[in-house]
């Protein structure tokens, strides 16, 4: 990046706060899918909305590395525990919210009554 690690501390801190910091900019950019999925008034489109963007996420053509949230979970040393922390709490926060989005559903009667809106959330 052409900054020195005192420019970069200066600017964001530490590691860790610019790490959280990509990941605000990630949620907000190339999986800002989720909450537009989230935000559809059935649960097919929500569904729908959550496939078509996960897709043109992961296949676009510059010089794209996969999905941040699974590649960043991906080291184990006790040195990125926080990282790995991090992405666990935000891909389960995305879990739970769709959670909720199907059980929305089930209550406005767009998914039958007996949907368990947990087990759908985590095929999803």
């Amino acid at each position: 990046m052409g900054i020195t690690k005192t420019s970069m501390y200066a600017a964001f801190g530490n590691k860790e706060q610019l790490f959280r910091k990509a990941l605000q900019r990630y949620a907000d950019g190339p999986a800002c899918y989720m909450e537009t999925a989230l935000e559809q008034p059935t649960a097919r489109e929500a569904v729908e909305a959550l496939l078509r963007g996960a897709v043109r996420t992961s296949t676009l053509p510059e010089d794209f590395a996969g999905c941040m949230t699974v590649q960043g979970a991906l080291p184990t040393s006790d040195q990125s525990r926080p990282v790995h922390d991090e992405l666990v709490r935000w891909r389960n926060d995305a879990g739970e919210r769709l959670e909720e989005r199907f059980r929305r559903a089930v209550d406005q009667g767009d998914l039958p009554r007996d949907t368990d809106p947990r087990r759908l959330a985590a095929a999803s």
